[in-house]
């Protein structure tokens, strides 16, 4: 009878040790798991999610006139043969990326089964502008003189400045976090996580996008 009760008891001791390394070892997994889940995602570095080609047509006219005033009255006089119009064709290139190279384990919150990923915020790119010279326009009537190449490339910037206000950067915001999760869910789902417990955002209070130029000037938006 003495040894039936023995037997139970080691049996009993046997199954608690058991339980106890079985969850020491899901705590384990779970402190493991995320920080080298954490290093794969940092080795994506810059992931770019998107990329846009925009042309914008950069129209512009100037006349000379005669301005004075008679008996207290102003007047403005157009001179003939002193117009100048231009119509230039400029291109943009827009590409929209996630900075990942400061990628923590605060970006990522677990619970069970389930995996909360924060994005960093997403950035836009101006890549490159250039300016389509054989597509360029220009009439100068004879009294005037050909626009020169300093009022070309301030033209060139103006229509670089018309390229930007005219992004919708949530848009773009929203196309680069939808390209970040398709190549995040895989590193993740290789960490043993289920896809549809799989969660990519943005932080909730994001309302500003960060715009890159191509000689690094940033600005939000």
């Amino acid at each position: 009878m003495r040894i039936g009760i023995l037997y139970v008891i080691m049996a009993i001791l046997l199954v608690s040790s058991c339980t106890g390394n079985t969850n020491d070892k899901k705590e384990a997994d779970t402190v493991d798991t995320i920080p080298m889940m954490v290093a794969h995602i940092r080795k994506c570095s810059k992931i770019y999610t998107t990329e846009y080609k925009i042309r914008k047509i950069v129209s512009y006219s100037d006349n000379k006139n005669l301005k004075g005033k008679v008996f207290g009255k102003e007047f403005s006089i157009d001179i003939p043969m002193t117009d100048r119009k231009l119509a230039m064709p400029v291109t943009a290139t827009i590409k929209g990326y996630i900075d990942m190279s400061g990628f923590s384990t605060d970006n990522v919150k677990r619970k069970g089964d389930r995996i909360v990923i924060t994005l960093p915020d997403p950035k836009i790119e101006l890549t490159s502008t250039k300016v389509i010279h054989d597509e360029t326009h220009q009439h100068v009537d004879m009294a005037r003189r050909n626009f020169s190449d300093k009022e070309l490339a301030t033209l060139a910037m103006h229509g670089r400045d018309v390229i930007v206000k005219s992004l919708d950067s949530m848009s773009i915001a929203r196309n680069a976090m939808n390209g970040a999760a398709h190549v995040l869910i895989p590193i993740i789902k290789q960490m043993g996580f289920k896809e549809e417990n799989i969660e990519v955002r943005f932080r909730n209070d994001f309302k500003k996008i960060e715009i890159v130029d191509e000689n690094g000037k940033r600005e939000l938006r």
